[in-house]
């Protein structure tokens, strides 16, 4: 018999094919079996297939053939996650008050290639979700900081920055370099690093904003920005209306920087 032209790919698309056509109340013949391997210009025969289905088991694909009057039929009986398991993924998908519906039914949509063709249907569950985001900001930049220079001249901002500060601890941070090598920074003297920011609604969905200002010493090398570090001992002055003026032009502390990975260069 000559070999198709797609012969490498045999024992993916056999698990794509017992996968999407069969599971406990649906089987599949041999003959079927060689007919949809056609289908993808792969050639078998029976002795060859007998092996595959058996090692389709490291695939995590368990087959298991039943006596059907004179023919053998052929089902998956065992699946990386079985159909209740993936009916309660959906409904937490479903019922999530923070995920948008076009997400959701995304996400739905990958689930079902776990399942057979026939229980694609019953993973359609009608859950109705009160107070569910309206946006993510699907295909927009999510406003995730600001300027200090300039914050309070932006009208989105200035509702928030007067009356919704906030301080978003944090171990540290990362950032590019133009090569795109991860570095982070953290203090020196301190576990945890404290940034000025900001809270309040952008298009029906409550976000933090962080605070940015122009690179030290410590960073410049790598961003002509960083977030804005606040020092621990007069971190109750970012509240204080009559300071914060003078907070949002100070110089942050210097940080410690390590690199996942630093370009050195030739030229000296």
């Amino acid at each position: 018999m000559p070999k198709g032209t797609n012969q490498k790919y045999k024992l993916y698309r056999l698990a794509q094919i017992m996968l999407e056509r069969t599971d406990d109340e649906h089987y599949i013949t041999m003959s079927e079996i060689k007919e949809a391997l056609g289908e993808y210009d792969i050639t078998a025969d029976r002795k060859s297939l007998y092996a595959d289905l058996k090692d389709l088991e490291v695939l995590g694909v368990e087959v298991e053939g039943e006596p059907v009057k004179n023919k053998y039929h052929y089902h998956v009986v065992s699946r990386m996650f079985e159909l209740p398991e993936l009916k309660l993924l959906v409904d937490a998908i479903q019922s999530s008050k923070f995920i948008t519906e076009k997400k959701s039914n995304t996400l739905i949509k990958k689930l079902e290639k776990l399942v057979s063709k026939y229980e694609t249907q019953k993973l359609q569950r009608q859950v109705y979700v009160s107070g569910r985001i309206k946006t993510m900001n699907e295909g927009k930049n999510l406003v995730i900081n600001a300027r200090a220079e300039s914050v309070m001249d932006k009208p989105s901002f200035r509702n928030g920055i007067l009356y919704h500060r906030i301080l978003i601890p944090a171990s540290g941070f990362y950032e590019w370099n133009r090569l795109k090598e991860k570095n982070t920074f953290s203090r020196y003297d301190a576990p945890v690093l404290y940034m000025a920011g900001f809270c309040d609604w952008f298009e029906n969905e409550r976000q933090f904003v962080i605070m940015t200002t122009a690179a030290n010493e410590s960073m410049i090398k790598v961003h002509d920005r960083m977030p804005l570090i606040l020092e621990k001992g007069p971190l109750k002055d970012w509240f204080d209306d009559k300071k914060i003026e003078q907070i949002l032009h100070q110089v942050p502390v210097q940080l410690k920087r390590e690199a996942e990975y630093e370009q050195q260069s030739l030229f000296l």
